[in-house]
């Protein structure tokens, strides 16, 4: 991990200063039967946290509370995806868009403070010792039809460059929230309302 501090960039090529957007993710909580088959898809791939390489022996006994399967490009983003045309290599609810990992890891991987490329690189503490680990390669079988997507990893990878790296970087959110609460910030939210 790079310091906090002030450098100079030194180089013989030109360096670009990227217009790239990053997309804020929003943090919430499904409640619904819909995300069931994208679960059970990244839980009977992986087996176990492809990260880290743990909880697989709980899981294998059909105890999955410290597994979580994360979305690599978030749901709340279903527009981009089909402006990017990854709707042609999956569907966003497919397992080649997910990886199971522990709960706090998920939750790391949300907040862009880790990624894979196709190294894991941490861009925060490490207390996990994940950084420069490959990942799992329960997830990568290219004779598995559900493997994950290098596509959707890239793209993950792009997005903490951009939230990190952009001058100071974005904030990284608490998410000590109860799940009634999407987030804490005046960024744009998911609300539902009854009627």
């Amino acid at each position: 991990m790079v310091t906090p501090g002030d450098y100079d960039i030194v180089s013989q090529k030109k360096i670009v200063i990227t217009t790239g957007k990053w997309f804020y993710r929003l943090l919430s909580y499904s409640n619904s039967n819909q995300e069931d088959p994208f679960r059970d898809g990244v839980r009977n791939r992986d087996g176990k946290c492809v990260v880290s390489g743990r909880g697989g022996k709980l899981a294998r006994s059909g105890v999955w509370t410290s597994l979580e399967a994360a979305h690599i490009f978030p749901l709340e983003l279903q527009n981009t995806w089909n402006e990017l045309g990854y709707s042609s290599i999956s569907n966003i609810n497919s397992a080649q868009n997910g990886l199971l990992l522990k709960r706090d890891l998920h939750a790391a991987f949300n907040q862009y403070l880790f990624s894979i490329n196709p190294d894991i690189i941490s861009f925060a503490p490490d207390e996990d010792d994940i950084d420069g680990r490959v990942l799992d390669p329960v997830c990568w079988d290219p004779a598995n039809p559900d493997h994950v997507s290098d596509e959707c990893l890239r793209w993950h990878y792009r997005q903490s460059i951009l939230a990190k790296m952009r001058g100071v970087g974005e904030p990284i959110l608490d998410v000590d929230f109860p799940p009634v609460m999407d987030q804490p910030s005046n960024k744009p939210r998911l609300e539902i309302r009854s009627l």
